[in-house]
């Protein structure tokens, strides 16, 4: 453990990125404060500065094109009570920066006819972890994003993607719409590469009320669908789960679940491949606690632990993608599974300048030498 401990030091202290600034932000304008506004934050914020917010409700919309760490206490809101303009917005990260966000609440406004999370033109990579999104009308779009990744979030809106890479680890997408007008598609894809892990893809429901509307359409796209990917369609009548264009392709794992409506079949218009894959999942909490991984394989598969800085995706032959900053890659554990859930922990030092830095984890993990990329779990202390 003294080794784990040890690499993760390493990765953290040799990356100049993360020596940088820390301003916080108050609504309250409490002592120590700088900003009562997050925007004002990131207007004096430089690449990899450290932005904490306190508890409070903070207005919208905020626009970000800065690879910085915004991190919030419990409590933090932010909000768009109107019928324009979106949330928050992240475009133009560029690439080798990392912009990431912990423990957000994000509101957005009813009929807004905007998304209210809008990423966009984003060359570097972006890393959300813990942030809870809810709109009303529109959702969250994701555009032209090289790596997205998102842990622990729960997204209450219909998401979007088009030319990107979107990976979701133990996450909710719930969309849909009232069960008195057409179904539409809680999560749609357009050139788009989709890697779900311990994720529901489901219909909003409150109570016994229930929307309607299709888990995913997707055209030429590729979707990888590990253990615990669970995707639901709802009625009324026959609806398919994953409906592709048939330029698209499909990767799944035997334990992936599909829950058409009524006759509705699993996924049409895809090439469809079925093998188990590698599923890691990674819960991280505040600086100084330590950090808990959890690595599900078939029994006999040998497997190895990297971790390092958010980067890429950079395709790997024959692995895949892989989520890591090479840069900063380090190879922390090897094994071989017996079945049974693989679990570890990683001690972290208590140094507050790691707060909000994305460090990405990914295993290689198969029956040797056949090798395969895990999904990426990019995630932060608090």
């Amino acid at each position: 453990m003294q080794y784990l401990r040890s690499a993760f030091l390493t990765i953290a202290l040799s990356s100049a990125a993360f020596a940088q600034s820390t301003w916080v932000v108050d609504a309250a304008n409490g002592g120590g404060s700088q900003f009562t506004d997050i925007q004002s934050a990131i207007q004096a914020a430089n690449h990899g500065d450290l932005i904490l917010v306190r508890a409070g409700l903070y207005n919208g919309p905020v626009l970000c094109s800065k690879g910085v760490r915004l991190v919030a206490a419990p409590g933090v809101r932010l909000v768009n009570g109107t019928t324009s303009g979106v949330t928050l917005q992240v475009s133009g990260v560029p690439a080798g920066k990392n912009f990431s966000m912990t423990g957000f609440e994000v509101l957005h406004g009813t009929y807004n006819n905007f998304p209210g999370l809008f990423l966009t033109s984003n060359a570097g990579t972006l890393s959300f972890k813990n942030v809870r999104f809810y709109g009303l009308w529109r959702g969250m779009d994701i555009q032209s994003c090289a790596s997205v990744s998102m842990t622990g979030c729960t997204i209450q809106a219909q998401l979007r993607c088009s030319l990107s890479h979107v990976t979701l680890t133990s996450s909710r997408v719930q969309g849909g719409v009232d069960p008195f007008r057409a179904y539409t598609n809680i999560c749609e894809l357009d050139q788009t590469t989709l890697v779900l892990a311990k994720t529901f893809i489901t219909v909003y429901t409150l109570g016994s009320y229930s929307y309607v509307g299709r888990a995913v359409f997707a055209k030429a796209s590729n979707i990888r669908l590990h253990a615990g990917a669970d995707l639901t369609s709802v009625g009324p009548g026959d609806i398919d789960v994953l409906v592709g264009n048939g330029s698209s392709t499909l990767v799944a794992d035997p334990s992936a679940q599909f829950q058409p409506s009524g006759n509705g079949k699993p996924y049409v218009g895809f090439q469809v491949a079925t093998r188990s894959l590698p599923t890691l999942d990674v819960l991280a909490q505040g600086v100084g606690a330590p950090i808990a991984l959890e690595l599900v394989s078939p029994g006999n598969w040998l497997w190895v632990l990297q971790v390092g800085l958010s980067g890429g995706p950079l395709t790997v032959a024959p692995f895949g993608d892989l989520g890591i900053d090479l840069s900063t890659l380090l190879i922390i554990g090897a094994g071989v599974s017996n079945g049974s859930p693989v679990k570890l922990q990683i001690p972290t030092p208590n140094l507050p300048a790691l707060r909000g830095v994305p460090f990405a984890y990914q295993t290689a993990s198969g029956p040797w030498p056949t090798l395969e990329y895990s999904n990426v779990v990019a995630t932060m202390l608090d």
